[in-house]
């Protein structure tokens, strides 16, 4: 009868162990012993040996690198007019290659000098979100944000234009702070009658 594994929920869940076949016991404790002499090389003489280990380094022979310096850089010129427009557009190929990944070092490089360019940016004039808005929305908005009234700016109220009113008497200026309003009034001209009575 099969036992059932009970989870509980305040114990964190783990992933089942895995499971691998041991290992042989005859690789437990192996002793290799000493190094030997193959019997091929036991048979050669000490100069052979030497001649046979450098063939096996080619500690003589070229370099790939150095072989490709010494080929002609001159191509043969074939007979056939089609192997040579094809030899020509391999040529091309590979030089467009080569000039695309000189051109891609070089940016690489540019891009490792110059570095970060995050401290060369220009750094907000204001800490005020209104000016920083107003001088990113141009200076049309900017133009018009002064005639705005502001929380702290007394609003000026200009009272309508009566039909016979004079331009010098036709505005009332009043304020929000202040309830008193002060009119402009043309004064009436005085009597003619009395400066004549005084003459007299």
């Amino acid at each position: 009868m099969h036992s059932l594994q009970h989870i509980y929920t305040g114990d964190a869940v783990y992933a089942p162990p895995v499971l691998r076949a041991p290992s042989p016991s005859s690789s437990i404790g192996t002793d290799y012993g000493p190094d030997e002499t193959p019997i091929a090389e036991q048979a050669l003489s000490l100069e052979e040996f030497n001649v046979k280990m450098e063939r096996q380094l080619r500690l003589d022979s070229p370099r790939p690198e150095e072989t490709f310096a010494d080929e002609e850089p001159l191509l043969p010129r074939n007979p056939h007019p089609q192997a040579e427009k094809a030899l020509f557009t391999h040529v091309m190929q590979n030089l467009r290659k080569e000039v695309r990944k000189l051109q891609e070092d070089e940016i690489f490089e540019r891009t490792l000098l110059r570095g970060s360019n995050v401290s060369e940016e220009q750094q907000p004039s204001s800490c005020d979100i209104d000016d920083i808005m107003r001088s990113m929305m141009g200076p049309a908005a900017s133009s018009r944000a002064p005639t705005e009234p502001t929380s702290g700016s007394p609003l000026l109220i200009v009272s309508p234009v009566p039909s016979n009113a004079s331009l010098v008497g036709a505005f009332t200026i009043g304020s929000t702070s202040d309830t008193s309003a002060t009119s402009v009034s043309k004064r009436p001209p005085k009597a003619k009658s009395k400066a004549k009575a005084k003459r007299t």
